[in-house]
């Protein structure tokens, strides 16, 4: 079983996604991103980066 956050949500995949999130800022690609993930009645944000290019 995976362990769970407060929120319901796996820390070990919140983690995977902001690592996943982050490589593709990090890459100059684009210069930011925001991730939005639901389960059930929870959700949880995540935003990366900047909202330009520098």
């Amino acid at each position: 079983m995976m362990e769970r956050s407060n929120s319901g949500f796996s820390e070990a995949g919140l983690r995977r996604l902001r690592e996943v999130l982050a490589r593709h800022v990090e890459s100059g690609k684009i210069p930011g991103l925001v991730a939005l993930v639901g389960r059930g009645e929870e959700t949880h944000v995540e935003a990366i980066g900047t909202m330009r290019l520098r």
